[in-house]
């Protein structure tokens, strides 16, 4: 039998359909509401996140301006720092950026105890998306605007999602490590034989060529994972919840409709990073037309997901009407 022919146009006109009769046939304001908190719980942990960058720039300004105050001879003070001997790496660091070992002491106690407590915190973010990543769609699935029941109906799944998701992110994480360490390395073993030579030494073709060669690895591993992880939202999911399956069966069901369909996953990718950026394009008019009020409530974190539900509820159907375009259900099969 010929293959049924897949139409990515087709998923997105009943995408953009069903968002429509969902939000604004009828509209209600109930029902925004109830699904804009989903929508916030989803972003929770990007919130967290930002948080979090927003005060380590500001421990890194003050870090430069403490900086500002070290010796002149930088070279000098480079090969003590990356060669010296005398005290750990920290209170020649901090010798020569002329804190005081009290103050080392107590970054270091402080960066001790608020790193766990900031991992437990984003896990728990995260375990709190995974969660209603299956609330949400559900909501949406069955026109409704309950959280305690398929918050209870999908706890396996939605814990199974979250500890096969973390693994992933946790083998990715050491990957980036990976590669940070055998760059910086490079980079290390230069700045010590400055600081070494007093001057500074040309860089060396040797280590342009690693740098190249490892950068452009990275690249291109980062640029494919990013696209096999980036389907986790829309195919995997959706194929967790539609299935009732867990991570490594729906994983493998998910791998299975790449191997069948790989071209058409990979154009329905560029489109949406299409859409994506069209749609990038009218939050900057929104903010022109409305003299930034907009970005002004963007920035509340809830009022944001209630602003753009018809954004998120667009994204999430998508990736159902993409499963039921790549792997429909059987005539009769709910």
């Amino acid at each position: 039998m010929a293959d049924r022919h897949i139409s990515l146009d087709r998923v997105l006109t009943r995408a953009w359909t069903r968002m429509v009769q969902i939000l604004f046939r009828p509209f209600s304001i109930e029902r925004w509401l109830m699904l804009g908190f989903c929508c916030w719980m989803l972003s929770l942990s990007g919130d967290i996140s930002t948080i979090l960058n927003i005060g380590s720039n500001a421990l890194s300004h003050d870090a430069a301006d403490t900086a500002s105050h070290a010796p002149a001879d930088k070279l000098a003070a480079l090969d003590n720092v990356l060669n010296g001997t005398d005290g750990s790496f920290l209170q020649r660091l901090g010798t020569e950026l002329q804190w005081e070992p009290a103050a080392v002491q107590g970054w270091s106690l402080f960066i001790g105890i608020a790193a766990p407590l900031i991992v437990i915190l984003l896990v728990v973010c995260y375990w709190l998306y995974c969660r209603f990543e299956f609330v949400f769609l559900d909501d949406l699935m069955r026109d409704s605007t309950e959280i305690r029941k398929p918050w209870n109906e999908f706890r396996s799944i939605g814990n199974s999602y979250f500890a096969g998701s973390l693994l992933v992110t946790a083998a990715l994480f050491l990957f980036n490590l990976l590669f940070f360490f055998l760059a910086g390395s490079v980079i290390l073993d230069w700045l010590k034989e400055c600081g070494a030579a007093r001057e500074w030494l040309a860089f060396g073709a040797s280590r342009v060529y690693s740098l190249l060669f490892l950068g452009g690895a990275w690249f291109l591993i980062s640029l494919v994972a990013g696209i096999y992880i980036w389907f986790f939202y829309f195919l995997l999911v959706p194929i967790m919840y539609r299935d009732r399956v867990g991570f490594s069966e729906g994983l493998r069901r998910m791998n299975a409709l790449f191997r069948r369909r790989f071209w058409i996953c990979l154009l329905f990718w560029l489109m949406m990073l299409v859409i994506l950026f069209g749609f990038g394009i009218c939050l900057l008019i929104g903010y022109v037309l409305t003299c930034c009020l907009l970005g002004f409530l963007l920035g509340i974190p809830y009022v944001r997901a209630v602003i753009l539900l018809p954004y998120w509820t667009f994204l999430r159907l998508s990736g159902v009407e993409l499963l039921e375009e790549l792997d429909p259900l059987p005539a009769g099969q709910p």
